[in-house]
């Protein structure tokens, strides 16, 4: 038989003849399939039919022989664990060559698993597996340890229970001795449970098995055609196609699962029910989720053959917690516990939304000491600041503040105390102990924590492992909550793999993901056991993607319809059908197709597209979504009105969506007033608010930025972590600091300007002060790796070292005179004497504020503004404003003459790192450099009087930018489409070298 539907009538008249006499045993691959054959042959009653998957069957016969032997039956997980155990012992005593390089991946105790289970079940001898080459030393290594594991704590995995249930059907000692026995097309890989089943059937009363195979006999149908020839090198005869096969194309997977939905709807109006319906999967754990989706959508009730894969907060906010531990109690952790909301229910304290906000602002990072120092001094700090407070707004917050963060303490502290206890290394009881300990005191819903914990209880004696080796375990499993069905499935729609539904067999089957890649999947060896060391074992390969065609194709008795996705949205890439579905095409009788001709009818059996994702027959729509995309349809005018009537803001979303790409410029597009008259930006213009040049260099990169950053004050979210090296940002911040603290005390010391003669003494201050400014640094950042740290830190006094002795070598003749002058800035607490905490008015009125990091006088009493960058040299290099990005020398140059009443030559940009070789660009501050640069806050000044501020990036502007979240990555694209007079102006300063 060539259909599960053919093999199915055969045991059902097998059971018809031997149930009237007794008992009868059914075994099938799943329980579900022998279920299902028992209660289609006995409708009335199936008493005395014994229906079980193989699985089942052995762990009930196997069951008397453990219980005599005292053996304990165990899972996947404690399987794992035992795994991950000994390979950890195998890697500390060196014991593993080959597998050496991956023993320490996250997935190799699972891997490890399933092999170790392959090796058992066809009684592989270890001399053998020794004798293979590449992994087989190894193999053989862990596998004795495994061995010896399981029979030492006395447990029993599944390759024991199929011994054991080997030796009680040899004995006869079990309860379904010489019952009849229906063998629905099971699919056995190993030598031991072959042999098992064959032992079965010979002590049997009567044995059918049953098994696809060709037949013969001329098909009236597409679909018995195709079960005929599928994967067959006969050639399949032509015929006309009928509704019994169809192959159809979406846009995308999840469209693909929609389609499917639609044509469920259509199949229960022609008289087929749910039950008769089966959707199977190749890839479950890609497919499933849109799956359900879209029946949810549909309203179409749906039964998962398949564990679910759902996230688990309870087991995600726990792992947090022990990730939190090994990296040193790190705050970032723990903000995670936070914000998943498994924080214990305490009336007293209800959770403050502000508590995140309060870790960082503590700059809490690891160690129990500090977390209870910064939260103190943050405590001291929120109390000054209340005492200091007049304004009565003000004194609420902080007062708020202040409850939060004593909640927080209250919270976190204990925790953190719980966390820094947990052992380095104990047994598996005694981290069991702890971590149930753990779970109950800090997770509103621990039973989900507390359940897995119970699994690993044939663990208890084995010992000692670390929390990363606990993590190992419990990681996967605590990342994702695994949900099994265990409703009925009558009235609903099945959904599984493949091999679920192998025997079973129902009306419709949808085939989805028929995409090359993904049915079949590339070729691929098992890592551990490759196919020539499996050959030369006799180990039989698992099934392969053909038998699994066969089996999915055999199990639809009316209709097969098999789907593909023509794009990957997530990388944007084109798919193709898999030749699965050309070869389905061949054998259902269809006539030969080039590939064109042939993707295009299986699009043109869909009509919903990425764009658009809707039917064009608003009837066919399986929610409201669809119905109402659906209808406004551009068709008829006025086919939208009635979205007007709805509630919600479904009409401003879709018009402000409209208005982005519309070539007139809207307030959709940034920050852009249309109100005449509007005075809402007047307060932040140059002449009434002070700026400083390196936010006033954001308006020519993009206006909108300069808008987030500048008026609305949008800030990227900082989260506190013990940093792996030191990062751009810090390391220019350290070396500013260190130049600033060197040339204030060189100054004292009276060492400078900084020639030849005093640069041995120099060198020696700077390894003084750099000393100092990186233990305070120390302090605040926490480096995770300290030999990391440490190179970046030798990086920096590198550079400063060079810096100094480029400065004696080549400009002697420039002495700093003045550091880190300010002006503007409220706090001018360790700044140059001269500094103002007023800002500078420039020519037209425009208020500057900032700080120069150094300004130098030469030998004939000139000026020169001198700007430290640590970062790349820019490509072009800045003439006088560089395109408006540049406007720190020139603005800086202005403002150092207005505050020291003298002239200023220019300002220079010194790369002052050895990776730029310590180049220097020079903006000399002549007449055309003035006028550019006042031209420049002209420009931003006229914007914001008028209130246009769009999101017009230049060229790359976009790339790297922290508020593509805000405004979306499609900005430049975008901006091409709108009206380009607005931006003249923009696009001249963008030219202003």
């Amino acid at each position: 038989m060539n259909s599960y539907a053919g093999l199915r009538a055969q045991a059902i008249r097998f059971l018809a003849e031997w149930a009237k006499r007794g008992e009868v045993l059914v075994l099938a691959n799943s329980g579900e399939a022998a279920a299902e054959l028992a209660l289609e042959a006995c409708q009335d009653a199936s008493i005395g039919v014994h229906n079980l998957g193989f699985r089942e069957f052995v762990q009930a016969i196997a069951a008397y022989e453990l219980n005599r032997r005292g053996l304990v039956p165990v899972s996947r997980v404690v399987r794992e664990a035992i795994a991950a155990r000994i390979t950890a012992d195998a890697v500390r005593s060196a014991q593993l060559q080959y597998l050496d390089p991956v023993a320490e991946f996250p997935g190799f105790p699972s891997a490890l698993t399933d092999t170790f289970e392959e090796l058992r079940l066809n009684r592989t001898p270890l001399d053998q597996l020794r004798a293979c080459r590449r992994s087989g030393p190894d193999l053989a290594r862990l596998l004795d340890a495994y061995t010896r594991e399981l029979r030492e704590r006395g447990l029993a995995d599944h390759a024991t229970r199929v011994e054991l249930a080997a030796h009680a059907v040899t004995a006869g000692a079990h309860r379904f001795h010489g019952l009849p026995v229906i063998f629905l097309d099971l699919a056995l890989h190993t030598a031991a449970e072959s042999e098992l089943v064959k032992t079965l059937g010979q002590s049997a009363a009567a044995a059918l098995d049953l098994r696809l195979a060709p037949a013969g006999g001329a098909a009236t149908t597409a679909l018995e055609s195709l079960q005929q020839y599928v994967l067959s090198n006969e050639p399949a005869p032509i015929r006309a196609p009928d509704d019994s096969f169809e192959i159809f194309s979406a846009s995308g997977e999840a469209l693909e699962c929609i389609e499917i939905a639609r044509r469920l709807n259509s199949f229960v109006e022609a008289g087929i029910p749910f039950d008769d319906v089966a959707i199977l999967l190749r890839s479950a754990e890609r497919y499933q989720p849109m799956i359900v989706e879209a029946l949810r959508r549909a309203g179409i009730a749906v039964h998962c053959a398949h564990a679910a894969l759902r996230p688990d907060p309870a087991g995600r906010s726990f792992l947090a917690l022990l990730h939190c531990a090994e990296e040193g109690l790190s705050a970032a952790r723990f903000a995670e516990y936070l914000s998943l909301g498994q924080i214990p229910d305490d009336e007293d304290a209800p959770t403050p939304a502000l508590w995140e906000r309060l870790l960082v602002d503590a700059a809490v990072i690891g160690g129990a000491a500090r977390w209870q120092s910064r939260l103190d001094g943050l405590r001291h700090e929120l109390h000054r600041r209340f005492d200091a407070s007049e304004d009565e707004d003000s004194r609420g917050h902080l007062a708020r503040q202040i409850t939060s963060l004593e909640n927080l303490a209250r919270l976190a502290l204990p925790i953190i105390d719980r966390l820094a206890a947990l052992p380095k290394l104990a047994t598996w009881s005694e981290w069991m102990a702890a971590l149930d300990e753990l779970a109950n005191a800090t997770l509103a819903e621990p039973d989900r924590v507390t359940g897995l914990l119970e699994e690993l209880a044939p663990m208890s004696a084995i010992g000692p492992v670390s929390l990363a080796d606990v993590l190992l375990v419990l990681g996967a499993r605590l990342n994702t909550l695994r949900v099994q069905s265990h409703d009925r499935r009558h009235g609903k729609v099945f959904v599984g793999g493949i091999e679920d539904a192998r025997g079973m067999s129902f009306r419709v089957v949808f085939l989805p993901g028929v995409n090359e890649g993904l049915f079949p999947r590339p070729p691929a060896e098992d890592p551990l056991l490759l196919k020539t060391q499996r050959d030369g074992l006799g180990i039989e390969l698992r099934p392969d993607d053909g038998t699994l065609l066969r089996v999915a194709v055999a199990c639809a008795s009316q209709r097969l319809v098999l789907s593909f996705s023509r794009l990957d949205l997530l990388t944007g890439r084109s798919r193709v059908p898999s030749f699965y579905a050309f070869e389905a095409h061949r054998a259902a009788g269809g006539s030969d197709l080039d590939v064109p001709t042939f993707e295009n009818l299986a699009a043109s059996r869909t009509s919903s597209r990425i764009g658009w994702p809707a039917p064009q027959n608003a009837a066919d729509a399986i929610d409201d979504a669809e119905f109402d995309l659906a209808t406004l349809a551009p068709r008829e005018k006025g086919a939208g009105g009635y979205l007007k009537r709805l509630p919600g803001r479904s009409v401003e979303a879709l018009r402000s969506r409209w208005s982005r790409w519309h070539p007139r410029w809207k307030p959709a597009d940034g920050l852009i007033v249309e109100e005449i008259g509007n005075d809402a930006l007047e307060r932040y213009r140059p002449a009434a608010r002070a700026w400083s040049p390196s936010i006033l260099q954001q308006y020519a990169r993009c206006p909108y930025r300069f808008a987030l950053r500048a008026i609305h004050e949008l800030r990227p979210t900082e989260r506190p972590a013990g940093i792996q090296r030191i990062d751009p940002a810090t390391r220019g911040e350290i070396y500013h600091r260190v130049q600033f603290e060197l040339l204030r005390d060189l100054k004292q010391r009276g060492l400078l300007p900084i020639v030849p003669a005093n640069l041995a003494a120099i060198l020696e201050c700077l390894d003084e002060v750099l000393k100092k400014v990186v233990l305070l640094a120390e302090a605040d950042l926490a480096p995770a790796i300290p030999q990391v740290w440490n190179a970046g830190v030798q990086s920096i006094r590198a550079d400063l070292r060079g810096w100094l002795q480029h400065k004696a070598a080549f400009e002697p003749d420039w002495t700093p005179e003045f550091f880190e002058l300010s002006f503007g800035l409220a706090d001018t607490l360790g700044r140059d004497p001269r500094s103002s905490p007023q800002p500078v008015q420039l020519d037209d009125g425009f208020l500057l504020k900032g700080a120069i990091d150094l300004v130098e006088r030469h030998s004939t009493g000139l000026l020169r503004v001198v700007d430290h960058k640590t970062g790349k040299v820019p490509t072009p290099k800045p003439d006088m404003v560089g395109g408006g990005e540049a406007l720190q020398p020139a603005l800086y140059a202005l403002a150092a003459e207005k505050l020291l009443g003298e002239q200023v030559t220019g300002g220079r940009l010194f790369y002052s790192t050895i990776a730029q070789n310590y180049a220097a660009i020079e903006i000399p501050l002549h007449q055309w450099t003035r006028q550019r640069s006042l031209q420049v806050l002209r420009s931003i000044d006229e914007a914001l009087h008028h209130g246009f501020l769009p999101a017009a990036p230049r060229k790359d502007g976009c790339k790297g930018c922290e508020y593509l979240a805000v405004c979306g990555p499609y900005e430049e694209e975008r901006v091409r489409e709108k009206s380009q007079p607005e931006l003249k102006a923009l696009k001249e300063m963008r030219l202003w070298k």
